[in-house]
């Protein structure tokens, strides 16, 4: 044989091997599109030992508010952790979204972030001594972000500009949130304190 014929026999043997692997790779691809795989099987586990975490996380605050003395630095949290295990065992049911024009909707999460995002944002500011104006702003800025930007994700994909205004808008309000913390809270009460 010559030395072409063996470089043509080797350079087939590389492309069927490359057609066996592309098909082998097709079908795994397929496999996992048309059944649960093992990752969504590992990722529904670890929604629920998330709720798991979140739940013990609640009951010990809870233990901690009815034994302790100065029971006012427990409660913002324990909302915020019984809420946030609220929503995670509504996910890890598959009940947290809703369909709106065809797509699927996280409800929930957004139930969860209305929810603790406010109670988060009010006790940094309690810590930091902040003011009850620059409090409201930051608490009413976080609410206004969501809301335009849940308002976003649910405007059909052919209303195109008015989406995209409730997506600007909401960053709009995630900015004016981020500058008041930097300014007012991080630059501001907290050095003063």
């Amino acid at each position: 044989k010559t030395a072409a014929a063996i470089t043509q026999g080797k350079e087939a043997t590389e492309m069927t091997l490359y057609r066996n692997f592309m098909a082998k790779y097709q079908a795994r691809q397929l496999h996992i599109i048309m059944t649960e795989d093992s990752f969504t099987h590992f990722a529904h586990h670890m929604v629920w030992v998330t709720q798991l975490a979140f739940t013990l996380a609640s009951l010990t605050l809870l233990g901690l508010w009815v034994f302790y003395e100065k029971v006012e630095a427990f409660v913002g949290t324990f909302m915020v952790v019984t809420i946030a295990a609220s929503a995670y065992y509504v996910k890890a049911h598959h009940l947290g979204e809703i369909t709106v024009d065809g797509k699927h909707v996280p409800i929930v999460r957004y139930v969860d972030w209305i929810t603790t995002t406010p109670i988060m944002l009010y006790e940094l500011c309690h810590i930091a001594h902040v003011d009850n104006q620059t409090t409201f702003m930051i608490v009413g800025t976080d609410l206004l972000m969501l809301f335009f930007g849940i308002a976003s994700a649910l405007v059909a994909h052919h209303h195109f500009q008015v989406k995209l205004n409730f997506f600007v808008a909401s960053c709009v309000f995630y900015l004016i949130m981020v500058l008041t913390l930097h300014v007012d809270v991080a630059h501001g009460f907290a050095l003063k304190a």
